[in-house]
Order: structure tokens, then C-alpha cells, then sequence
């Protein structure tokens, strides 16, 4: 009898535990890698000019795995710097730096070998005479159940 108690006590327990764990994530379906690959993650402006207004350019997005990815957020690592996502004829944003006005969560689903893009835009005036020099920024890629994913853009901006 007394062992019959002590089974059912660790069974339990045991279920305890594993319910914690799978509810707080940290059991179940690990963080994969993210199956979202670029033809290129870093892009170099070069030397613009504040003069000259904004720049931009469009990143492309393959998604390789052999299952959909759900894009649910994109933002950016300044409010100088704004991004939209594009799948098929659908486009999200643009989207600036989280904490600084509205980044929703935009579920956009990526299928298994589709395609997408990312479009940066960058305002080099933004930061007024502070803003002169060599300047790196950051597009994040939020997606369900995979790694966050970062696209970069580098520049030197002159007067």
C-alpha cells in the first residue's frame, strides 16, 4: 500500500512538472533555427547626402524550410528607419522602432519556398547634424516558433 502511495505521488508530480514545463515554453517544440534565408543580410549605401532626402533599398526573403514561417512583427532599430514586408500583393507597414508608436503583430505567412522582401527606408536628416557619419542600422523579423531574424544597411552620411 505504502508504495502504491509513493508511485502515484512521483506520478504526479512528475505530470506537475511537465505541465510547468511544456505551459512556460521551455518543453515541446524547441526554437528551431529560422528557415529564412537572404541574398544578402547587410547592404552598404555608401556616402549620401542629408541634402539629398531618404534612401531605400529592398532585401529579398526565400523562406527554404519545408513548412510555412508567420512573420509577426517587423520593426526597426530606429525611428529613422522604416521597413515594410511584401508577400505576393500583400504588403505590410511600414513599421518603425518598437516602443516608439505602433508595431502590431502582423501574422504574415511566408509558405514553404515562397518569397518575400523587405523594403528599408532610411532618412539620413533624421538626426539633424548628430545623424553626420558613419551610421549602422537594424530590420528585425520576428517570426512564430523561429529564431529572430536581423537584415542590416550600413552608410556614411555628409551634410
Amino acid at each position: 500500500m505504502r508504495f502504491k502511495i509513493i508511485m502515484a505521488i512521483l506520478i504526479v508530480g512528475f505530470v506537475g512538472v511537465v505541465s510547468v514545463l511544456v505551459i512556460s515554453g521551455k518543453l515541446g517544440k524547441p526554437n528551431i533555427p529560422s528557415t529564412l534565408s537572404f541574398t544578402e543580410s547587410q547592404y552598404d549605401f555608401g556616402t549620401i547626402s542629408m541634402k539629398n532626402g531618404n534612401v531605400n533599398h529592398v532585401f529579398t526573403i526565400k523562406n527554404t524550410g519545408v513548412e510555412q514561417v508567420i512573420v509577426s512583427k517587423l520593426h526597426t532599430s530606429c525611428m529613422c528607419t522604416e521597413a515594410s514586408l511584401t508577400v505576393g500583393d500583400k504588403t505590410e507597414g511600414p513599421f518603425s522602432m518598437e516602443g516608439h508608436g505602433s508595431v502590431p503583430k502582423i501574422d504574415v505567412v511566408i509558405p514553404a519556398g515562397g518569397e518575400a522582401s523587405v523594403e528599408a527606408i532610411y532618412d539620413p536628416a533624421a538626426h539633424g547634424s548628430s545623424g553626420i557619419g558613419k551610421i549602422e542600422r537594424s530590420i528585425f523579423i520576428d517570426s512564430v516558433g523561429v529564431d529572430r531574424t536581423e537584415i542590416k544597411f550600413k552608410a556614411t552620411v555628409t551634410p
